[in-house]
């Protein structure tokens, strides 16, 4: 699972495809924003194919997604689907952005999104995140330390 996208991306191909090629290991992308994005190329379809600017597609989204599970299919210029807005959990106003990284279908995905979703950000990412700034305050306050003078004695004359 990568904090960013996969399929669902201005030129098709993420950072979540990017790492699940490189690694040969099937990836999420799961963004809690949609990238801006050339609205001529790239339109989200409700299910009644209207096509939406990417202006009204933070307002299609919050109308349409009103339970846990909710989608709403993202479509490229092309007509082809390429994330999904999913509304994760009960309480959730704001879904995330879900899309194939590699080796794995977005139903999967979105299946395994929220299964690991007890908040808007996913577990694996979550709990990521909290691990990689504990590391980093631990860095902080060494190198903190190692700058320090330490204490000298007092010089006799």
């Amino acid at each position: 699972m990568v904090d960013g996208n996969g399929t669902l991306h201005p030129r098709g191909f993420g950072c979540a495809c990017l790492l699940g090629y490189r690694l040969n290991c099937p990836t999420i992308g799961v963004a809690k924003n949609l990238l801006e994005t050339d609205t001529d190329k790239f339109h989200s379809q409700s299910s009644l194919g209207f096509k939406r600017s990417l202006a009204n597609r933070r307002r299609e989204t919050r109308e349409n997604l009103t339970n846990c599970g909710d989608r709403l299919l993202i479509h490229d210029a092309n007509g082809t689907v390429c994330g999904v807005a999913l509304l994760n959990t009960d309480n959730s106003i704001n879904p995330v952005y879900v899309s194939p990284g590699h080796l794995i279908s977005l139903d999967t995905a979105c299946e395994i999104v929220l299964k690991t979703s007890k908040f808007r950000t996913p577990e694996p990412t979550r709990l990521a995140d909290q691990i990689s700034r504990q590391k980093i305050r631990q860095l902080d306050a060494e190198q903190i330390r190692s700058r320090a003078i330490p204490n000298r004695p007092a010089r006799v004359i």
